[in-house]
């Protein structure tokens, strides 16, 4: 029962929690009342009671904590409580009228007479009365939203009663923008502001858009000073509200706060505490309370579907749990702090969502999305009338809009969460779901016709599959995307294979995060993609590792072909700027991966220490001995892709430099030259001839190797490691080739290979390795022992379980 009456239309508030009574073994009727009374500009000093005027009792005045938490704008609402025992000479029925006089402490006593409810108790004591209705009732007194909003009307009109107004000091340099939007509901408004100015030790400006309000909120307005107030001629509801009183904000911070929120005492002060104590923070909330005193949110969770829930909604908020400062998903925009630059650089709220709801939920997925913390505060306390700013059924039909809106924004970020039959599914929190799941981004679909490192990858791919990893595939220089996609479906472990323009790369990685936990990624160019996303959207990678297998650095590759070009070296500031690009990629991936000591050296001497190293595997075919007299021809592979790509330039260095000299002063005895791999180049097609062989992409190249007599690698260019060079020697087919790929393998000149420095001694030592029998079987098999020794199976297997070992 509220109490709401006075006998001079002073105003004073509060409820009768309970009012019991007895019969005593004398036979007499004992009353037992307790609750609280509570007048908004004036504590209550001393209060008498009773059933009628004459027989008044003086009450016993008690803290009450619980009313303090829900009407802290009153700062003497601690002390409103009262209990009181009196006598009655006859049974009361149901109801039975109470007078309570009450003195206030500016000398005023006020009278009220009110109806309440009557319960019979027996064999129990007064406080046990108590605990057994405070079990039952374990939130207190006001025990509706309907009893608080009447409650802050009361309030409200005494003030509008009175000439007093409230006065905010005018802060020049405030280290809080509030920002608040109106729209009616002015004792709502009335509260906030009084909880408002309750707050100490922190300087604030307040900055009230009001949307048209039609009841006495103008009223209300122009009895503030030291308010900044926007009057609008319409609704133009939170969002667009929000933004224009933001615009006017000269604070570090910004807090937008509904305006039927009430704040308890050093709210804006532990909010504040967050900022200096976390880093990255973009966002924090409060411990949202209900006028019931039950939580209504402990910050909040967002699901796949797009669908958000209350964390806590409904629970006790002095549960451990809710007393915790933690990360959440978002927090509502009815207590929203954020630094003025970061809602400048991520734009505020997006208009897309007007005229309200999801903006909150928007405004910090995009703040993780940059890498930033979203945290939920115990000790903000704000007491949130939920939906008291209007119809309830009109947010659940703006919720369910937006909701749609989201989901389209982000369309890569959230999963489809439709059953069958259109059927909603159960929510599943956005999570990593799998613990062995690595996705491969790569220009290409990993197979040995495209070359460039593809063989490798589909060895990797093999190895992880047997290891019980699931794989996925991201290509994104594919041309022909159903062809490559069938190619790669037939790999093992596989769970999809993708060919993607490269603008989709940040959509996709938002569709599958809840997949992988590993983003294997190859080539500079895509790294540099990954590097991007990484310090655009940090939590998109939050406990995923990156690998970089890198191979080589390929800038020096780039150094050498403009050399090659220039005919001159180029300088150190030159090479310089070539390579600081590439390697400035290095401190985004976890781990970077080499496919040779050389390489992992280079690395180091860039200052990489995350560096490990895995090469190719090879293992001799049983064949790999066909003797000398057997094997005829000069053999080369590689596909040819572009004409600027190191393959393009050694197939015509050495057809139109090399080829002419040996026929020239060695004769034709090596028969014909073939090069096998997959040529785009018209151009270049033109040059087969008799003595030219080109056949094109090889599935099966073991029979060519084996039945040619020498192979050469006339590369001048490039990274990494060759492995047509390690290929070749596997098959027992001694190799000639030029000395940055001798550098590249790191092998001994001489006795693995032979090394040419120009046309005109790689034309010598061709011939030379075709026509010595001797000299020809010492290469074959040194080069074989090579291959068996360091790129074997057990080796590669060895090198992936180090890296695996270490992102683990």
């Amino acid at each position: 029962m509220v109490i709401s009456q006075s006998s001079n239309h002073d105003r004073f508030t509060g409820n009768v929690d309970n009012c019991l009574y007895k019969i005593t073994p004398a036979g007499k009727i004992k009353i037992f009342v307790e609750g609280w009374l509570l007048h908004p500009n004036s504590r209550v000093i001393s209060l008498r009671l009773g059933s009628s005027d004459e027989n008044l009792v003086f009450a016993r005045l008690v803290h009450r904590p619980d009313v303090a938490a829900k009407i802290p704008n009153i700062k003497h609402a601690l002390e409103s409580g009262f209990s009181a025992t009196f006598e009655m000479n006859q049974i009361p029925t149901s109801k039975m009228q109470i007078t309570l006089a009450a003195t206030l402490e500016d000398g005023r006593t006020l009278i009220s007479k009110l109806e309440v409810n009557v319960h019979k108790y027996e064999n129990m004591s007064e406080r046990q009365v108590i605990e057994e209705k405070q079990e039952s009732s374990p939130y207190g007194s006001i025990k509706s939203r309907e009893d608080y909003l009447n409650v802050q009307s009361l309030l409200y009109k005494a003030f509008l009663d009175s000439n007093e107004r409230i006065k905010f000091p005018v802060a020049t340099t405030p280290e809080v923008s509030i920002i608040i939007a109106t729209f009616n509901r002015a004792p709502l408004s009335y509260a906030c502001l009084c909880s408002l100015k309750a707050q100490q030790n922190t300087s604030f400006e307040v900055i009230i858009v009001d949307n048209n309000s039609s009841d006495s909120t103008r009223e209300l307005l122009c009895r503030l000073e030291g308010v900044y107030v926007i009057q609008k001629k319409e609704n133009q509801h939170f969002i667009v509200a929000s933004l224009e009183g933001a615009k006017k904000a000269s604070g570090k911070y910004l807090l937008f706060l509904n305006n039927d929120c009430t704040l308890f005492p050093g709210a804006l002060k532990a909010a504040l505490a967050v900022f200096s104590e976390i880093a990255n923070v973009a966002c924090v909330g409060a411990q949202l309370i209900r006028p019931d005193g039950r939580l209504q949110e402990a910050g909040s969770k967002l699901f796949e579907d797009g669908s958000c829930a209350a964390i806590g909604n409904g629970e006790d908020p002095l549960k451990a749990e809710y007393c915790l400062r933690k990360d959440v998903d978002f927090v509502s925009g009815a207590f929203l702090m954020t630094p003025r630059t970061i809602w400048e650089s991520l734009g505020g709220f997006d208009r897309l969502f007007v005229p309200a709801y999801y903006e909150d939920v928007d405004y910090c997925l995009r703040a993780k999305m940059a890498g930033l913390r979203i945290i939920y505060e115990p000790n903000v306390k704000v007491l949130h009338p939920e939906h008291g700013c209007g119809d309830s059924q009109v947010p659940a039909c703006l919720m369910e809009r937006n909701k749609k809106k989201l989901l389209n924004k982000f369309p890569g970020y959230f999963k489809s969460n439709e059953g069958k039959n259109g059927l909603k599914s159960e929510p599943t929190e956005v999570k990593n779901l799998s613990k062995k799941f690595i996705l491969f981004i790569d220009d290409f679909v990993p197979r040995r016709e495209v070359g460039q490192g593809g063989p490798r990858s589909e060895k990797i791919i093999q190895e992880l599959a047997c290891r019980g990893f699931e794989i996925g595939i991201f290509a994104l220089n594919e041309e022909k995307k159903e062809e490559a996609e069938a190619i790669g479906q037939k790999l093992p472990g596989l769970k999809f294979c993708r060919v993607i323009p490269r603008g989709d790369l940040l959509n996709c990685l938002l569709q599958e995060q809840s997949n992988y936990n590993v983003i294997w990624v190859s080539r500079p160019h895509n790294m540099e993609e990954i590097s991007r996303f990484r310090d655009l959207y940090p939590m998109l990678f939050y406990n995923k590792k990156v690998i970089y297998d890198a191979e080589a650095v390929f800038a020096m590759r780039e150094v050498l072909k403009l050399e090659l070009q220039k005919g001159i070296k180029l300088s150190d500031t030159e090479s310089g700027r070539i390579l600081s690009k590439e390697l400035s990629l290095i401190r985004n991936a976890d781990l970077v991966v080499s496919v040779s000591k050389y390489e992992a050296f280079r690395f180091k001497n860039f200052g990489c220490d995350k560096i490990l190293v895995l090469g190719h595997a090879e293992e001799n075919p049983p064949e790999a001995l066909v003797s000398f007299s057997d094997r005829m021809g000069i053999l080369s592979v590689g596909p040819i892709l572009d004409d600027e790509a190191p393959n393009a330039d050694a197939f015509k260095w050495f057809i139109g430099n090399v080829l002419p000299l040996i026929d020239k002063v060695y004769g034709a005895d090596y028969h014909f030259f073939t090069h096998a791999g997959l040529i785009h180049s018209k151009k270049l097609k033109e040059k087969e001839s008799a003595r030219i062989r080109l056949p094109g992409f090889v599935p099966d190249i073991s029979p060519l190797y084996l039945s040619s007599r020498i192979f050469v690698a006339a590369t001048r260019y490039s990274a990494g490691i060759p492995l047509k060079v390690i290929e070749a020697a596997s098959h027992g087919v001694p190799c000639v080739v030029t000395a940055l790929l001798a550098e590249q393998l790191g092998w001994k000149e001489g006795a693995d290979f032979l090394v040419a420095s120009n046309a005109e001694d790689f034309a010598f030592k061709c011939a030379m390795l075709y026509r010595d029998e001797k000299l020809w079987n010492y290469i074959s098999n040194n080069a074989l022992d090579r291959v068996s020794d360091e790129y074997s199976m057990a080796t590669f297997s060895s090198q992936l379980n180090e890296i695996l070992q270490v992102i683990s």
